[in-house]
């Protein structure tokens, strides 16, 4: 290569990590100033930089007609696995390879749960690439959700740059939110680099128990409902895509711009540490020290957590002193028992329903940030400390030792305005 081309590459990689670090610092303003700032950031979200894929696999829903909506795709012939991919695309391959994409099938949580109730639904985002009627296996099982998952469409490859309308993408929209529960396909409709592509793994049911032997989770209830939240958020309005966050602009150790394909989620730090934040006070009542928190959804695009049952934040908060007190509260989506009417069954159906959701809306929703009240025995403490954790949850083993530390701090606890007043009252 010449030193010409050479001093141009850098020059490139330079303006695309620039362009990498404006957008998130116009995504901080167009989610908290008006429409202009939002129009400007539309300009930089909707880049051909930023315009990969997230996750291919999803049901089987009504495919919108498209037409020349549809993404271009061309042959791509004797590229069936990742490690075939790597030859080209070796830094890319190695971000993916250390991704909860690539561990979709083998991870620990995902496995205690499927072992518990092994459907075979649970294959086709988990080894997308795996046989419909067997266990997957070797490559399948390794490799969870790979490049072929992502960038191949009824057997061709299909280029990152793909354009389409709003109308097509409404289109898609609509059957991600109709779709009914139960059908389920590896060949999703949406174009790679809309949101709508995460959604057909991101925003599905409940799995459908044909003959119950146990109380099963309702399928008419979300099991993950990520893409509507989404969908109703200020980010959606604003032309934040899924990939701006979960695939942003970086450079690699070649010195090459291109969209990360680590997929940051709950487990980086530096992503958690952005979407919400803590607002805290404590003021002493007596013996006792009251703790008024709020959590506020910040660059984000959906509740927090997101995803299935399995994920919730625990803030927890504590006195600083000898006889120290501890009280916490869970965000998280919560599920009772109900009786629901089967039509194939003489008596009622019992069923898991969603009973309480107390994690927090996504940035512009209808709901409030979530506000928590706590009340500690507490009689000499002068400060207050606290830290807002994320987990990783299964239904047998409760919330795993992993934990990514959203936020933590401390605050001073107020005197009791009551006592002050009292003291300043004459004799």
């Amino acid at each position: 290569m010449s030193a010409s081309r050479i001093t141009s590459s850098r020059a490139s990689a330079r303006r695309l990590s620039s362009a990498a670090r404006a957008s998130s610092r116009g995504r901080a303003l167009a989610w908290t100033r008006g429409p202009e700032s939002r129009r400007a950031l539309r300009d930089v979200a909707w880049s051909p930089l930023l315009a990969l894929a997230l996750i291919g696999c999803g049901r089987e829903r009504p495919s919108p007609q498209h037409g020349d909506d549809a993404p271009t795709a061309r042959p791509h012939a004797g590229l069936s696995r990742a490690d075939e991919c790597a030859s080209c695309h070796p830094v890319i391959a190695r971000e993916w390879r250390s991704s909860n994409h690539a561990r979709a099938w083998t991870d620990p949580l995902f496995q205690d749960e499927y072992l518990e109730t092994p459907d075979p639904a649970c294959r086709h985002c988990h080894a997308p690439l795996a046989p419909r009627d067997r266990e997957p296996r070797g490559l399948a099982a390794r490799d969870g959700v790979d490049c072929v998952t992502c960038h191949y469409q009824g057997g061709a490859f299909v280029p990152v740059r793909s354009t389409y309308s709003e109308q097509a993408r409404a289109g898609w929209s609509r059957a991600l939110i109709d779709a009914p529960p139960g059908a389920y396909s590896t060949s999703p409709a949406a174009a790679p680099g809309s949101s709508e592509f995460c959604g057909t793994c991101h925003q599905i049911h409940f799995l459908v128990a044909p003959a119950p032997e146990s109380v099963t989770y309702d399928s008419a209830e979300w099991l993950q409902d990520t893409y509507r939240e989404w969908l109703g958020s200020e980010v959606a309005r604003a032309g934040v895509r899924c990939q701006d966050c979960h695939m942003p602009a970086v450079v690699g150790a070649d010195g090459r711009a291109h969209t990360s394909h680590r997929f940051p989620g709950m487990y980086d730090e530096a992503l958690v540490r952005r979407a919400v934040s803590v607002e805290l006070t404590a003021r002493r009542e007596g013996g006792h020290v009251r703790v008024d928190a709020r959590v506020l959804p910040r660059m984000i695009g959906h509740a927090f957590p997101t995803g299935d049952m399995f994920r919730e934040a625990v803030l927890e908060v504590w006195t600083v002193e000898p006889a120290s007190a501890r009280a916490s509260a869970r965000l998280r989506r919560s599920f009772k028992i109900v009786a629901k009417d089967a039509p194939a069954r003489e008596e009622p159906e019992l069923v898991y329903a969603g009973d309480e959701d107390t994690r927090v809306p996504a940035p512009g929703g209808d709901a409030s940030p979530r506000a928590l009240a706590f009340r500690l025995r507490s009689p000499a403490a002068r400060e207050l400390r606290w830290t807002l954790k994320l987990y990783a949850r299964t239904a047998e083993r409760g919330p795993s030792r992993e934990y990514t530390e959203v936020a933590s701090g401390r605050a001073a606890i107020t005197p009791d305005p009551n006592l002050r007043s009292r003291s300043r009252s004459p004799r």
